[in-house]
């Protein structure tokens, strides 16, 4: 038994005519009668009454109808398996990424698409909120990963994959690592490395005002990675969502500084995503989950 025929034979289920058959299945009368002979052969019986008008079903052709189509159904599943696999080999796909969000999470992600789709080179771009929702607006990204992204942005779906607290990091040595866990008042008149990229800057500078406390800002920078190389160096102490509080530091709890962001995978409502895309968001939920 052959797809062919699998497919032939649906053809004048359909159609209940051997010429309208051939002319649906794109092949010529002769050739499909032939190749439903053949299967009529190979299961030992006649699928259709070619004495009726118009011609049907015999008793086995009624039995065996609902398989074909099963059969042809998993066919053309295949087929559309295997072009997708096809069109992901040697893709080069770029991923937007909150540019605040610690190097293990895209590690991971990276390793988790090379492992899983291993035709996918990943290409990471790591820009600051507003420019990764520009990007997803004016339809050069397709996905991106952001934080607590605004309600107003309502032509974006947003899928939530986790949630981290801000925590303190401090130099070795200093005298906040004295305690296992700090409050706000701790903070009062320590030297301070102000991140002024943080999407929750505004929080703290109101969080700060409420609760009295005076700290000493030694250095403003819109780039994490200086402000961990100042506190490496003593220079004061930032605060981190804990995901990026990562290198030759001290880190801390702050217990009444209670909040935290949402970690969300970003697409236009109304786009249908690439394939690529398709297979790289599954993948990202995955690791989520």
């Amino acid at each position: 038994m052959e797809l062919h025929q699998v497919r032939y034979f649906l053809a004048v289920c359909d159609e209940l005519n051997f010429t309208k058959a051939a002319k649906a299945s794109n092949v010529t009368q002769p050739a499909l009668t032939k190749a439903i002979k053949h299967l009529e052969f190979e299961l030992g019986g006649e699928l259709f009454d070619r004495q009726a008008r118009p011609i049907k079903l015999t008793d086995l052709g009624t039995q065996l109808r609902s398989k074909f189509e099963s059969i042809h159904r998993m066919a053309k599943e295949i087929n559309a398996d295997a072009r997708l696999f096809a069109s992901l080999d040697r893709a080069v796909y770029t991923l937007g990424i909150l540019n605040t969000i610690g190097n293990k999470t895209f590690t991971k992600l990276v390793e988790r698409v090379q492992r899983h789709q291993p035709g996918i080179a990943l290409s990471l771009k790591l820009v600051d909120q507003r420019g990764l929702i520009k990007d997803l607006e004016q339809g050069r990204l397709e996905l991106a990963l952001l934080a607590n992204v605004p309600k107003d942005l309502t032509d974006f779906t947003c899928v939530k994959l986790y949630e981290e607290d801000y925590v303190a990091a401090i130099p070795r040595g200093h005298r906040l690592t004295s305690k296992n866990a700090l409050s706000l008042s701790d903070l009062h008149g320590a030297g301070y490395i102000e991140r002024t990229h943080c999407e929750k800057a505004y929080v703290l500078e109101s969080i700060f005002a409420k609760s009295g406390i005076e700290i000493s800002t030694r250095l403003s920078t819109d780039q994490d990675q200086i402000a961990k190389t100042m506190v490496e160096a003593g220079l004061g102490f930032t605060l981190f969502p804990r995901g990026l509080a990562q290198g030759d530091m001290e880190i801390r709890t702050v217990e009444d500084l209670s909040f935290s962001r949402e970690i969300v995978l970003v697409q236009q409502a109304n786009r249908k995503l690439s394939p690529s895309a398709e297979a790289i968001k599954e993948q990202i939920v995955k690791l989520a989950v």
